[in-house]
């Protein structure tokens, strides 16, 4: 089933390029491929997925989005994972993801959740998941990926075995197992007020595990530098704070390097505010993202640009040290992760230079020359912490602009009429992403929900 199930979606996408590839004016991801199931340890599941252009060259699908789509159980903007075995996790639901389409490939690692101590007997639910692209027309599924199941399983294992119970994940024949070190009790009776156990029948096929990834030798300081420097000396309350990242090969030949999901995840960052509080974060591995694995020649340098408000908010006026290690989250480590040390200095609020900044991004966000310019200005955009942005990403919500997604949960997080607004406009925005999830963030704020996750599956 599983090898039959790879091969019908790489065929089937085949068989567009051969009959439509031609026709359409402009360029479409054809030849999509998922690869093998891996197994990344602790329970993770991870999928390469591969695709090329109906015109031969990658960069003519910079107008696309490649993702996928994951609904589970019930009918709430949110699924929480059922609780005894997990502990306050919660996703979208659905759960969207995607990248450009330029990028001819993508990870899709599924985690494993936050556990709670106890399990009672075994618990178990299934999400469903289809990849699509959508290069300005609506969303297209690529055929053959309709019908994937991904199911989750905590199985007491003994009352007397400590840890007492097994995880494993399934999808397309694959699977990944591990014991979790936090679920200590196990009861063959469910205390009070515990939710039901979620199962469903139709999930259960039979499965291999799948193949320890072989990990590369982690980045040390010996073979590799990182430095990050910020772009503006200058940043006030509510802006994007951009940082830019270098990544040197100091070997004498070639060597790959991997930056995790989206160039981003295998960055560990510590941030000290003012108070002399530091916090560590790692973003999210979980769900589809780019691949972030880049080959370097010999003292060759790699650049990109990121948003720190991604790891801080920064919502106070001061000094802020902060701390980037090259340290991937996966596979061994470095005794000595490359690292680099920089400092941003936040000052007072400046509302016009707010809304100027509010109003260039809005205009790129909707204008830029592709998909890419257009994502990457609305990103900047949703991380304006600031009511003075809420005008801009309501127009760029309501253009029908294909990059306006981020901006859903940006003015959630906002809060306050004119955001609410915003929403409440958004729900009649050309773009049917941005209608469906402007209606789930005003049914979460209403409910006292958490609006979306950071986390994807």
């Amino acid at each position: 089933m599983r090898d039959n199930q790879r091969l019908f979606i790489a065929i089937a996408s085949s068989i567009v390029c051969a009959v439509f590839g031609s026709a359409w004016a402009t360029a479409i991801p054809t030849a999509f491929t998922i690869g093998p199931g891996q197994d990344y340890g602790s329970g993770v599941l991870h999928f390469n997925v591969t695709w090329e252009s109906s015109t031969g060259h990658l960069s003519d699908l910079a107008q696309c989005q490649v993702g996928e789509h994951v609904t589970y159980p019930g009918s709430g903007s949110t699924f929480t994972f059922p609780d005894p075995a997990w502990l306050d996790y919660a996703v979208s639901n659905p759960s969207v993801a995607s990248v450009n389409g330029r990028a001819g490939a993508l990870g899709d690692d599924h985690l494993t959740g936050t556990f709670d101590d106890y399990i009672v007997e075994e618990v178990q639910f299934s999400a469903n998941q289809y990849y699509w692209y959508n290069c300005g027309a609506g969303e297209v599924k690529f055929l053959g990926t309709s019908a994937i199941v991904i199911d989750r399983d905590v199985k007491q294992t003994g009352p007397n075995y400590q840890p007492c119970a097994t995880y494993t994940v399934t999808k397309l024949g694959y699977h990944a197992s591990f014991a979790p070190s936090e679920i200590v009790t196990c009861t063959p009776q469910a205390p009070q007020n515990a939710n039901p156990t979620l199962v469903n029948a139709e999930a259960q096929v039979s499965s291999e595990p799948a193949a320890r990834h072989k990990f590369p030798t982690p980045p040390s300081r010996t073979l590799w530098t990182i430095a990050a420097q910020p772009v503006s000396s200058s940043n006030g309350l509510g802006e994007p704070v951009f940082v830019d990242l270098q990544v040197t090969n100091l070997r004498n030949e070639a060597s790959a390097i991997d930056l995790g999901g989206n160039g981003k995840t295998n960055l560990s960052v510590t941030i000290t505010g003012p108070d002399g509080t530091a916090k560590s974060v790692r973003l999210s591995s979980g769900g589809v993202k780019a691949l972030g694995e880049h080959v370097l020649g010999s003292h060759a340098t790699y650049s990109e640009r990121l948003i720190l408000n991604e790891w801080n908010g920064f919502h106070e006026v001061g000094d802020y040290s902060v701390h980037v290690a090259l340290d991937p989250e996966f596979g061994p480590k470095a005794d000595d992760p490359p690292v680099a040390d920089l400092h941003v200095s936040i000052g007072p609020r400046n509302r016009s230079k707010l809304r100027a900044m509010a109003n260039m991004f809005a205009a790129r966000s909707i204008d830029g020359v592709d998909f890419a310019n257009r994502d990457a200005a609305a990103r900047a955009l949703s991380y304006m912490s600031d009511a003075t942005a809420v005008p801009a990403m309501k127009r760029v919500l309501m253009s029908g602009s294909d990059a306006g997604l981020p901006l859903i949960g940006a003015l959630a997080r906002l809060g306050g009429p004119s955001a609410l607004d915003a929403l409440q406009s958004a729900r009649s925005s050309r773009d049917a992403e941005v209608r469906d999830a402007a209606v789930r963030a005003l049914r979460a704020l209403r409910d006292g929900r958490p609006v979306s996750s950071q986390v994807s599956d």
